[in-house]
């Protein structure tokens, strides 16, 4: 929580297009139709002001103005963290400043109304961080006592959104469901920075056009068409895209051209062709279209996660520490082992896993590597040392992964665990699986994830594994495995 004194920038007298970057009536900009405030734009030729610089927007409907939350708190004194607007920040100001900021955001509000009642676009960056202004006002009780009142320094934009509410998020992609919308054409597989969703707005009819991936899923863009006002308000996320403005003026420019709001044909119009029996056909087949498609993207992903699990597994024939035993728990899940338990005393490269099959058991994998040479015997004695610190009720089984000169080709590998090594796991009961031996077994896992059998055949891999006391080595025979 931080406390800081807040300066607010208002200029007395509105600046000439001259003056500034942004759009003013004068004759020289009269045709400016973009205008960027308080929004990060890579180009200074784009023209841009800040809310209280005294811009003046020309009434027309051909203009679109990009309004972010955050900039404005942090270009005037209100905001101290950008990267985390989630955590709280507490800014004093004194009462005659908040009388100033008054006046700047009620000529806001109205520059705003202005451009909505003329049937223009506001786009707002869904960045409104969690910023409290506190004012010092003097008690008239007595002249030196203080008092302090809380409010939202964005109380103002309630006039043309009414209540509004945008939780935090930290999503980082979207599903467009209005697939004519130019911004998915443009932007629609962009990542984003989804600080925030849309939750309620209190004044017009809302309109969502995309949607958080993953769920919960809300809404991360939503077009708003205010009461009584041929213009339209759009509640759009950051998106990780180089130039991101000029793609957003190219798809709001778009949205113009094709007049989606304020100059768009009569309702009845369509009413009348779908009567007549004209547009009924076209729309059923965008219809199906659309769930092919939607079909079609589900797969792509589902083979794209196939995908980026099998090259993780690629990891267990040539890395170590960190990413072999993150491969190795890629390769533990893709045979069906539960890798979510914690036992108490493991050590940093051991993992509990646990099979819950007919019967669940719990084994303590170890996973180690050697850059020229065999697996030594002190992997073993670790694990066992990791095993009788467990603590668990019933003695988990060991296996040590160990992926034994792993600079050289699989096939060249000659011995993967030393002899000493093998003598200890026999007597302890402790699998020994070459990290060859098990890459092959969750590779064949994952080939069967669509077939009838893949419960059944990561059963029997792991049967094998919890059984074996010696050398691992995958039944290629009775699996079919070819590598």
């Amino acid at each position: 929580m931080q406390d800081a004194s807040t300066e607010i920038r208002l200029q007395k007298s509105p600046v000439t297009a001259d003056e500034s970057t942004g759009c003013g009536v004068s004759e020289k900009q009269s045709d400016c139709s973009v205008l960027f405030v308080n929004w990060y734009v890579e180009d200074d030729s784009i023209p841009r002001a800040d809310l209280f610089d005294g811009f003046e927007l020309q009434i027309a409907a051909g203009n679109i103005v990009f309004f972010d939350p955050l900039g404005f708190a942090a270009a005037n004194g209100m905001r101290r963290n950008s990267s985390d607007i989630a955590e709280a920040e507490y800014q004093s100001i004194s009462e005659s400043d908040f009388r100033r900021y008054l006046a700047g955001v009620k000529r806001a509000t109205q520059l705003f109304q202005s451009l909505l009642d003329g049937g223009g676009i506001l786009v707002l960056r869904s960045q409104f961080p969690n910023t409290q202004l506190r004012i010092r006002k003097k008690s008239s009780v007595g002249t030196q006592t203080y008092t302090e009142s809380v409010v939202s320094p964005f109380f103002w934009m309630e006039d043309f959104l009414g209540k509004f509410s945008f939780p935090y998020a930290s999503k980082s992609t979207i599903e467009f469901v209005d697939r004519h919308n130019p911004l998915r054409k443009l932007l629609g597989h962009a990542p984003v920075n989804c600080l925030q969703t849309l939750n309620t707005i209190g004044k017009g009819e809302i309109e969502i056009i995309a949607t958080t991936a993953s769920a919960p899923k809300s809404p991360a863009i939503a077009k708003i068409s205010p009461e009584n006002s041929r213009g339209q308000i759009y509640i759009i996320p950051q998106f990780l895209v180089r130039r991101e403005h000029a793609i957003l003026v190219d798809a709001f420019k778009s949205i113009l051209l094709n007049k989606s709001f304020g100059m768009a044909k009569p309702a009845w119009l369509d009413d009348f062709a779908e009567r007549l029996g004209i547009i009924n056909p076209y729309r059923a087949k965008l219809e199906e279209l659309g769930k092919q498609i939607d079909k079609l993207e589900q797969e792509r992903d589902e083979l794209l996660q196939k995908l980026e699990e099998t090259m993780r597994l690629v990891d267990l024939l040539v890395e170590t520490g960190e990413d072999l035993q993150s491969a190795a728990r890629v390769g533990l899940e893709t045979v069906g082992f539960d890798c979510s338990e914690n036992a108490p005393g493991r050590q940093s490269n051991s993992i509990l896993v646990v099979d819950k099959g007919n019967v669940i058991r719990r084994a303590i994998v170890r996973i180690a590597a050697n850059d020229s040479g065999p697996i030594r015997v002190q992997e073993i004695r670790e694990l066992q040392q990791a095993i009788d610190s467990s603590n668990l009720k019933n003695k988990p089984k060991g296996i040590l992964i160990g992926n034994a000169s792993r600079m050289t080709p699989p096939k060249d590998r000659q011995i993967w665990f030393d002899m000493e090594c093998q003598t200890e796991a026999k007597q302890s009961d402790i699998c020994l699986i070459p990290s060859f031996e098990f890459y092959a077994a969750a590779c064949f896992c994952l080939a069967k994830a669509e077939s009838d059998i893949y419960d059944t055949v990561r059963s029997a891999v792991r049967r094998d594994i919890m059984e074996c006391d010696a050398v691992f080595q995958l039944n290629r025979k009775r699996f079919g495995v070819r590598i």
